[in-house]
């Protein structure tokens, strides 16, 4: 096994940041998925990462009330 580096690997995915800028007053996770009901997303809040996929959490807990830092969407999740 031969770890790839970054630009090694296959460029399929495009990314496309999808979130506000304001740091005042962040949505929450439940929110979030209530506005972006479709596509594939990937979320970063406060120590952690996580997906939401059609407007399902992707994720090993369920605390929806987590505040969103930053959100891509992925627009193009196919292999």
């Amino acid at each position: 096994f031969k770890q790839k580096t970054a630009y090694e690997m296959p460029k399929w995915l495009e990314f496309r940041r999808v979130l506000f800028r304001s740091r005042k007053r962040r949505m929450t996770i439940d929110t979030f998925i209530k506005n972006n009901p479709q596509g594939v997303y990937y979320v970063l809040v406060r120590g952690h990462a996580l997906a939401v996929t059609e407007g399902i959490l992707v994720d090993n807990s369920n605390r929806l009330k987590r505040r969103v830092i930053d959100a891509w969407k992925i627009s193009n999740p196919k292999p």
